[in-house]
């Protein structure tokens, strides 16, 4: 029984020759060789089966990165290795300690809502508005910003994918973002 032939998609540079520098274009049906020792991302034939899926799981990770700053609590390590490099030998701790740090900190915030619903029923609930309303005025004023953003990014991303400049997509942590021991 032979091997079901699939269809995937090269990331070519704008001449359409293949990355590895022999000079060869990628023909449709046509099978592609590579004589020499493989590494994800830098030696060998690469493809996808789906158009920029490597593009988009850099975006969504760095989408998570984005909102590292606002957890609130440390972040775990595991966390910002797997988002900084995507390697899948960390997803699972990753989602795991993203879970857990999740829980906490939905914990912590319920008991600052609690605490902020008996400050406004003590009669700071015209300050308490007014703070949520600017808060809230704020954030989607930020928000406009982060979309327009990201949609920069990823737009840039893809056209560097499609030109084969993959070293330009690199998901960075932000700055000041508090990370577990």
């Amino acid at each position: 029984m032979s091997a079901p032939i699939r269809l995937g998609w090269h990331f070519l540079p704008a001449d359409g020759k293949l990355a590895n520098g022999d000079g060869r274009r990628p023909r449709v049906g046509r099978w592609l060789t590579y004589n020499g020792p493989i590494v994800p991302c830098r030696s060998g034939l690469h493809w996808s089966p789906r158009t920029g899926e490597r593009v988009l799981r850099a975006f969504a990770r760095q989408c998570a990165a984005d909102v590292l700053p606002m957890w609130g609590c440390p972040v775990p390590a595991v966390v910002v290795r797997w988002l900084a490099t995507g390697d899948d030998d960390l997803r699972v701790a990753a989602r795991v300690a993203a879970w857990v740090a999740a829980r906490v900190a939905a914990w912590a915030a319920a008991r600052v809502a609690a605490w902020a619903a008996a400050t406004a029923a003590a009669g700071d609930a015209a300050r308490g508005a007014a703070w949520v309303a600017a808060w809230g005025a704020a954030l989607a004023a930020d928000g406009d910003g982060a979309g327009a953003e990201q949609n920069a990014r990823l737009e840039a991303w893809l056209t560097a994918a499609h030109e084969g400049r993959w070293g330009e997509i690199v998901v960075t942590i932000p700055d000041g973002v508090e990370v577990e021991p």
